[in-house]
């Protein structure tokens, strides 16, 4: 768990990682920024846990931990698959509205893959073998492998890839 505390400019992250107790480990600082944006940078070494979890991740890096789904603008990539798009800055996020009988092609791409069926259910083939992803029932693809989707019935998913795709999902 994770809080912010009170710092001399801003507030530093404290909390447990790992069953470590880190504290002093990272600032916020909002110097230059809009409103409503913070950057995390070191200003102690915590050791290997900081360094892995925080330095790597976070340093210099603008913070967007709440993001409202809904605000973010409807992409028709392929017909019947509605989605909308954001990056973490490791991965990227597809929320989708699919409709029965969409499809998306056979394909391959670097990112391993997540399929998370919300509602509804999803005919993912992965190199050559298919099954049924439903709520419950996630379909994982490895990275560098043929792959491809049909809608069995309308519904909603969520799909991330990892490493972030960059100009997924970007209109």
């Amino acid at each position: 768990m994770l809080r912010d505390g009170p710092g001399k400019s801003g507030a530093r992250l404290i909390g447990h990682l790992g069953g470590t107790r880190v504290s002093k480990v990272c600032q916020w600082s909002r110097d230059g920024l809009p409103p409503g944006r913070s950057t995390l940078r070191v200003v102690r070494d915590a050791g290997p846990i900081a360094r892995s979890c925080f330095a790597r991740i976070l340093q210099g890096r603008n913070l967007m931990p709440f993001i409202d789904t809904s605000s973010l603008a409807v992409i028709e990539r392929l017909p019947g698959w509605h989605g909308r798009y954001f990056h973490s800055p490791s991965m990227t996020f597809a929320h989708y509205d699919f409709t029965r009988a969409a499809s998306i092609h056979e394909h391959f791409h670097t990112q391993e893959e997540v399929y998370e069926v919300i509602e509804g259910e999803l005919e993912v083939t992965i190199d050559g073998v298919a099954q049924i992803a439903r709520a419950g029932v996630v379909a994982i693809v490895p990275g560098n492998v043929r792959h491809s989707v049909k809608a069995l019935t309308d519904g909603r998913a969520i799909i991330v890839d990892y490493p972030r795709r960059p100009g997924f999902g970007d209109g």
